[in-house]
């Protein structure tokens, strides 16, 4: 007995984690940038300055800049210039250049953020439009400095007011290129320059130095859906556009939703819920091609309406979700349009509807699909309902 509890005391104290490492001894790294260099990759490491304190919104960050000819040489060569071990499991962006994706594709890069065991696999994925991806963490909020954290908040509000752009971590995209029917679409971001302040001659001479180093240091803003062709940049649905695309694909949160109405007038609708209904009418189509019906509906409420309940309040209501939902059905004619026409690829995810529906219909045309798609009928109605819950009653 005295043998058993000697052992189960010894055992309690071999207890731990043998690769244990404290967190003043790692780089906490949130956020990666991928350019292309004179002899293979760039990449761009943004990490937390653990000296700093969230809660008295002193947090910053540093950057630390590595090459190679290939993705882990460049991995290697940042190891070299870092004095702790980098820590990747609090990773909240991968960043990565235009011409890289356009050229290249994404499936390289993609297979391995996927297969690195160290890798945050819910990574958000990004394009940048700027002229590099590391400008993008060279970059910062209008009121907060690290990159990393700014742009997962532009794409993943924390206040769940979703609907500004559609969120692509890294295991998401992966199972988009691999899914039949689905094509890829990443937010794409760019940095807004920002406004000098004019200065006398005197200032500006002091202060020549350091306006040379903060040069290029704009801040981050949303720039369109940046739209995949397999794994291959094909072009990009403009900002203005994402809004309407959302609501066509589901996606779109609680939000303040803008549409100008007949009166010229622009009237603040704040959506409260969505809802997309897609229906396929298999024999619809022309040349042998399904139809397609997609049906918008947007509850909110708005401010534009004065009044207490009664008839006169009714009208007012009625008349301004007819006008706001003859400008939205406008807005989401224009918007497939503009993936129909412009960029011919299907991220209405039509093609997956299909698939996973009418599976005898796919293999009929799932081969012809990605050339065919700009062809197929797609009707499109926008309604809009008011809430009257905010209004006195007489």
């Amino acid at each position: 007995m005295r043998r058993l509890v000697v052992l189960l005391i010894a055992l309690g104290l071999l207890g731990g984690c043998a690769n244990y490492k404290e967190m003043a001894h790692m780089n906490i790294i949130i956020g990666l940038a991928v350019d292309r260099a004179e002899n293979g990759y760039a990449l761009t490491f943004e990490a937390v300055d653990l000296s700093g304190s969230p809660d008295s919104n002193e947090m910053s960050s540093f950057t630390v800049q590595a090459e190679g000819p290939t993705i882990p040489h460049a991995l290697e060569d940042s190891k070299r210039q870092m004095a702790y071990r980098p820590h990747y499991g609090s990773l909240e962006t991968v960043v990565i250049h235009e011409d890289i994706v356009r050229d290249e594709g994404l499936l390289p890069l993609l297979d391995w953020c996927v297969r690195d065991a160290e890798m945050r696999e819910t990574a958000t994925l990004v394009i940048s439009r700027a002229g590099s991806a590391r400008e993008v963490l060279s970059a910062k909020g209008a009121d907060f400095s690290v990159s990393s954290y700014v742009l997962e908040h532009i794409i993943n509000p924390p206040d769940g007011k979703a609907g500004r752009t559609a969120r692509m971590p890294l295991y998401r995209a992966a199972d988009v290129l691999t899914t039949p029917g689905k094509a890829l679409v990443l937010p794409a971001v760019c940095v807004q320059a920002e406004e000098e302040k004019p200065q006398d001659d005197e200032k500006n001479e002091d202060k020549e130095d350091t306006q040379g180093e903060d040069k290029g240091h704009g801040t981050l803003c949303l720039d369109g859906l940046a739209v995949f062709r397999g794994d291959k940049l094909a072009g990009y649905l403009e900002q203005e556009r994402v809004p309407y695309y959302l609501c066509l694909v589901n996606g779109l949160g609680p939000q303040e939703f803008v549409l100008g109405v007949g009166d010229g007038q622009e009237t603040a609708l704040r959506v409260k819920s969505s809802r997309t209904c897609l229906k396929v009418d298999k024999e619809g189509g022309a040349d042998g091609l399904p139809a397609f019906d997609i049906a918008v509906s947007l509850r909110g409420d708005t401010r534009r309406l004065s009044g207490s309940v009664g008839p006169g309040l009714d009208r007012q209501i009625a008349e301004l979700e007819q006008a706001a939902a003859e400008r939205l059905t406008e807005e989401l004619r224009q918007t497939v349009g503009v993936i129909q026409d412009e960029l011919g690829v299907d991220i209405l995810a039509l093609g997956y509807e299909l698939y996973t529906c009418s599976r005898e219909l796919w293999e009929g045309i799932g081969a012809d699909w990605p050339a065919r798609f700009p062809e197929a009928g797609i009707a499109v109605e926008g309604v809009v309902r008011i809430s009257r819950g905010n209004f006195a009653k007489r």
